[in-house]
């Protein structure tokens, strides 16, 4: 619910995509058109773009979508090569510390990680002050309060996907015990396939 409160959240598409045709409009770039950066990997860069680009579309946005191979992708990435790219977070804990990393201000503590390139000291702030928080709901708000201000107020980055991580396995595999990501529990020494 929290998320719905941020600018292309809601519940509601046709409104959603109106008020970016007006953004637009008012931007005066109702046919903008710009370069979309993205790896060539199959799952999930190509689903998500093919998503995004329909997305844009559909307000009047004419993408060019620039497929990569991971290492001249990332190179662009870093040197800033690009109008839209897609970027990727995914952590093996979910600490706000973490999934915020790559929102510090790039000439800071988000050099090498914030490839939006912006510099903001009041966000900077709110991240530094979440992290010092230890009262859970407090700090439940000032994220919040930063998604808010990242997302809507300022728009610098804009998530696409979130999922929940789904393993499924053949009955015979024994010995593995799914992890909360897919960064760690990778060591199979002790896994074996049982007889049928």
């Amino acid at each position: 619910a929290d998320l719905q409160k941020i600018a292309g959240f809601g519940t509601d598409a046709k409104a959603n995509k109106d008020k970016a045709k007006q953004l637009l409009a008012d931007a005066g770039v109702p046919n903008l058109t710009f370069k979309f950066l993205n790896r060539n990997i199959t799952t999930p860069y190509e689903p998500v773009a093919v998503f995004v680009l329909d997305q844009w579309k559909q307000v009047g946005i004419n993408a060019t979508h620039d497929v990569k191979e991971t290492s001249a992708y990332q190179a662009d990435l870093r040197a800033g090569n690009f109008d839209v790219a897609l970027d990727f977070n995914c952590d093996f804990l979910d600490e706000p510390d973490l999934q915020l990393a790559k929102f510090w201000s790039a000439s800071g503590l988000g050099k090498g990680l914030n490839f939006a390139y912006y510099d903001d000291a009041d966000l900077d702030k709110k991240i530094d002050a979440q992290s010092r928080e230890t009262d859970p709901a407090k700090r439940l708000a000032l994220v919040a309060d930063i998604e808010k201000y990242a997302m809507d107020t300022k728009a610098y980055q804009y998530p696409v996907l979130w999922w929940y991580r789904i393993i499924p396995y053949l009955n015979v595999v024994r010995g593995w015990r799914i992890g909360s990501n897919h960064y760690t529990n990778q060591d199979l020494a002790t896994v074996w396939l049982a007889q049928k």
